[in-house]
């Protein structure tokens, strides 16, 4: 899975984008309020193997502090509510998802990648 961030920023939101082999998935977050919409982010490893075409999701994300940014992803329609976390140092970036119950893993490895 590649993380990227839309050149598109809403007000008080900014829109998500995820790339796996499924497509290109959407999560519009909000800064100062959560955001409701949309999304067909993949999730199945996470969600007891669940894996509708679209969910409805509330997202928002802050700031913890100059490097890291974290994201909860709360799916309205089920039990599961993933936080996700985006670390910068330097040129790269940690990627990190888990989720708050599951019947198997409740963490995704962490991805690594190079800003561009």
């Amino acid at each position: 899975m590649e993380g990227g961030d839309a050149k598109q920023q809403s007000r008080n939101g900014r829109l998500r984008t995820l790339e796996d082999g499924r497509g290109t998935h959407r999560i519009e977050v909000g800064l100062d309020a959560p955001r409701e919409g949309t999304t067909t982010t993949t999730g199945n490893k996470l969600h007891h193997e669940y894996q509708p075409d679209l969910m409805r999701v509330v997202a928002s994300g802050t700031w913890r502090d100059l490097r890291t940014f974290v994201m909860t992803w709360t799916f309205v329609e089920s039990a599961f509510r993933d936080t996700v976390t985006r670390t910068f140092e330097g040129p790269q970036m940690r990627f990190a998802r888990s989720v708050n119950v599951n019947s198997l893993a409740l963490d995704m490895p962490t991805l690594m990648g190079k800003l561009a």
